[in-house]
């Protein structure tokens, strides 16, 4: 009766164990020695579409790879910043009241790109670059405001590539007004900084 048992019990364990083989390497494929080491076909289907895709880029086209350069474009940007500069030989940058910074516009950078191109290419030329205030406070003020105005005019100046030598700079207070100061808009007018490439009348 003993043997019996042990003979049953062998039979069992040996019917597990092929149950699991049939089961784990026939039915799932988890037994294959060369997948295992390879990775799944999923991760190789997932780089393969990756290298397809690169391999597929257009080339870029020649206008997208290549930047013009040379001699003739550096004629075209100077003769560009001339003629601007030419129709518009100043700016007037304007504050809000009592404030020393303000944003600055696309025109604003465009203008001081048209000044760089021009002044690279005129050794000689400098800009004057004046300070202004209303008349609101008292004049050691409006001196100072006018002053801090113009130092932030001129580090957005350096900031654009221009060197402060080519500079030539002042601060006027409420000197020289644009508009009258009797009204709220003629004194937002006054307080600006005005850039000029010729010699205004005030530095004479």
């Amino acid at each position: 009766m003993r043997g019996t048992l042990i003979l049953l019990s062998i039979l069992l364990l040996l019917w597990i164990g092929g149950s699991s083989y049939w089961y784990v390497c026939k039915i799932n494929g988890h037994c294959n020695s060369e997948q295992m080491l390879t990775g799944n076909e999923d991760s190789e289907d997932e780089t393969l579409t990756i290298n397809e895709a690169e391999s597929q880029d257009p080339e870029p086209k020649e206008s997208e790879a290549e930047v013009k350069t040379g001699p003739g474009t550096l004629i075209d940007s100077v003769a560009l910043a001339v003629e601007y500069l030419q129709k518009a030989p100043s700016r007037a940058i304007f504050f809000a009241y009592a404030k020393y910074e303000t944003d600055l516009s696309e025109d604003d950078s465009e203008y001081f790109e048209m000044l760089r191109i021009y002044l690279e290419n005129e050794p000689d030329k400098k800009i004057y670059v004046t300070g202004h205030s209303d008349t609101s406070g008292t004049p050691e003020g409006l001196i100072y405001a006018s002053y801090q105005r113009l130092l932030f005019i001129t580090r957005a100046l350096v900031n654009a590539g221009i060197p402060e030598a080519r500079m030539q700079s002042k601060s006027l207070g409420e000197g020289f007004p644009a508009e009258s100061n009797l009204s709220s808009v003629g004194r937002a007018k006054n307080r600006r900084v005005e850039i000029t490439i010729r010699n205004p009348f005030y530095h004479e």
